[in-house]
């Protein structure tokens, strides 16, 4: 996904990221058999209506000529790897508790990355001891809350729901931020964004508590 970027636009990268729940339910449908129902097709025709209410300013500067096709591919490549991983790991949730998961997860990150590591970017080990403050807080921050606390929840997420409705959730990373854009980066919200995240919001709802109430009823 890094690579990707570097070689296309940060909007071409937004809205081809918005692909990644429809693939994942492809490949839930496909590995775990999972099916699409009248709830979760109305959760992502409104999902992704809110998506491109909020996402009108990147629709607004896609720029999919032969210029960016490396860059765009690796990203679209990016996605298919990531929705892949999020169905693989839903097969085996049962086999392992919420922190073999991320154990395992990274065990396997470090060793495919150590390499490309020290072949492309080697000299940020010398690098180290000039790191400032900033710099040391928000490696913090990524690792706790991006690299260990979210992924615990999303295993532990996955064990409860099926994979076509944890997808979905990944529509709420554009709904949370909106409010995120406002207060740190002082942006400025539109009607269009705020519609939009409502949209989201509501989807996922419906997604994650009516559905899973109709799937509890039809085992009962």
């Amino acid at each position: 996904m890094t690579w990707g970027t570097q070689y296309s636009l940060a909007s071409n990268s937004a809205i081809l990221s918005l692909t990644l729940p429809v693939i994942t339910a492809v490949f839930a449908f496909l590995i775990l058999k999972e099916k699409m129902n009248r709830v979760r097709w109305l959760s992502f025709i409104i999902a992704i209506l809110g998506v491109i209410l909020i996402s009108t300013g990147n629709i607004q500067q896609l720029n999919f000529s032969a210029k960016y096709a490396i860059g765009n591919g690796l990203i679209f490549l990016a996605i298919i790897g990531n929705s892949y991983f999020n169905v693989g790991i839903k097969k085996i949730a049962s086999r392992y508790s919420e922190m073999e998961m991320v154990f395992y997860t990274y065990i396997a990150i470090i060793i495919l990355l150590t390499p490309l590591v020290l072949y492309f970017e080697r000299d940020v080990f010398a690098r180290i001891p000039d790191f400032t403050r900033n710099t040391w807080t928000g490696l913090t921050l990524l690792t706790i809350f991006h690299n260990y606390l979210s992924m615990v929840l999303f295993f532990k997420a996955l064990k409860v729901l099926d994979a076509m409705q944890v997808a979905l959730s990944n529509y709420l990373i554009t709904f949370f931020g909106l409010p995120i854009a406002a207060i740190w980066l002082g942006e400025t919200l539109n009607i269009h964004s705020i519609v939009g995240g409502v949209l989201v919001l509501g989807s996922t709802l419906i997604i994650t508590i009516v559905d899973y109430r109709m799937k509890q009823k039809l085992k009962t």
